[in-house]
């Protein structure tokens, strides 16, 4: 039989995201939204808590989460506020393109994804294959 708990890891990011989205997003939501207005204190206490730029590779700084760790924090956050949730993940689409277009390593000559070109590029990593693959 699969065994589809959570690893201590992922738990742990869940209940982050989850305590932030019900402590820090949701109570503001609603008034963000029929204000208009872009709550900077609860992106900075995000990106301070780690669950902005989530795929950042860790050479760069970043957390350099899998997608299915992504998936975990993501739909957390949404819960709490799906347009806040949107402005945070936004971060992460528009790095992408530059994550793919990486130049080779200096030191090994060598792209540091290592995935066949029809493979999905975030399944290079062990941690990304067990996860969700891109769609369409």
């Amino acid at each position: 039989m699969v065994d589809f708990s959570l690893s201590p890891d992922a738990e742990s990011l869940r209940d982050l995201a989850r305590k932030f989205a019900r402590t820090e997003m949701a109570p503001h939501a609603a008034e963000c939204d029929r204000t208009s207005r872009f709550p900077e204190e609860i992106y900075r206490k995000a990106h301070a808590l780690g669950l902005m730029n989530l795929n950042v590779p860790t050479e760069y700084g970043g957390s350099g989460l899998g997608l299915f760790e992504q998936c975990l924090i993501v739909e957390e956050l949404a819960y709490g506020c799906g347009g806040m949730t949107t402005t945070v993940i936004a971060n992460c689409l528009a790095l992408e393109p530059i994550l793919l277009g990486e130049p080779p390593s200096r030191s090994s000559g060598s792209s540091r994804r290592s995935a066949p070109p029809t493979s999905s590029p975030r399944s290079a990593s062990p941690s990304r294959a067990a996860g969700a693959t891109r769609g369409p």
